[in-house]
Order: C-alpha cells, then sequence, then structure tokens
C-alpha cells in the first residue's frame, strides 16, 4: 500500500484509486461470500431446461427419419411409434426422383455468396463504427 502515493505522483489520481482497490495477490484468495461475483454451479433447473431444448430439437430430425422408414400403407393406419425398414429404398426413391446433386450445388452456391456477403459488410460496419466519426456516435450508452 506505500506505493499508492508514488501511483498517484506519476500516473494520477485514476490509477491510484485503481491500485489502492484491487486485491493484494499476497494476501491469498479472497473468500467468496455470495452476492453479485458468486460463481455457482448450474442447478438442476438449469440441465433440466437445456435437455428439454435438446429433445425438442433433435424431435424433427427423429420424426422425419421416422416417417422416411415407413411406405405410405403404414403411415395411413396411424402414427409410427418405432422405425421402419424401408429407409434406403425410400431414399433411393428420393435421390432418383429429383436432381439431387443440382439442388445441393445451388445450395452450396448460395450459402457461399450470402456467407461472403455479411463477412465483407460486417467487416466494412465495423470499420465504419470504430474509426469514424458520425452524429450520434457519443449517444447515452457511451461512457
Amino acid at each position: 500500500m506505500s506505493s499508492i502515493p508514488m501511483i498517484r505522483q506519476t500516473a494520477g489520481k485514476g490509477a491510484a484509486k485503481a491500485a489502492a482497490n484491487r486485491p493484494n495477490p499476497r494476501a491469498g484468495r479472497p473468500r467468496n461470500r455470495g452476492g453479485a461475483g458468486d460463481i455457482r454451479r448450474p442447478g438442476l433447473l438449469t440441465y433440466g431446461s437445456l435437455g428439454a431444448v435438446l429433445l425438442a430439437s433433435l424431435f424433427p430430425l427423429y420424426w422425419s427419419f421416422l416417417v422416411g422408414s415407413h411406405d405410405s400403407t403404414a403411415l395411413s393406419r396411424g402414427i409410427p411409434l418405432l422405425p421402419g425398414g424401408n429407409f434406403l429404398a425410400n431414399a433411393g426413391k428420393v435421390f432418383d426422383s429429383i436432381p439431387f446433386w443440382k439442388a445441393m450445388g445451388n445450395s452450396i452456391l448460395v450459402s457461399t455468396v450470402t456467407s461472403a456477403s455479411v463477412v465483407i459488410f460486417s467487416t466494412l460496419a465495423g470499420f465504419a463504427f470504430a474509426k469514424l466519426r458520425f452524429r450520434g456516435a457519443k449517444g447515452c450508452w457511451s461512457s
């Protein structure tokens, strides 16, 4: 603590105040007593919520596999609960009925052009926000 006056002389009052508020590394690790800085592991509610979101996200994929593994007569009888044995035959019919590789190429082309344009324009906007002055830059959120 004896170096605070020296910091005040050389770096100013703000640096001295920051140095005075900094914990002493030789004093050991401070005990966490709860409150705003309390670091805890997630509880049962958090893991339960994440599990529910995971199941809700995986259900459409499972449903597509389930419906794709049955023929139309089995689907007309009711809601299937277990996968059927026709998945490979049904997938082969899909690949034969549409130009799959042409559709895949179109999807790759569109996603590549979209991603590249987002990166380019976001870089330009980030540079403008970081380096250029404009009206409203010192708004209510600036410190």
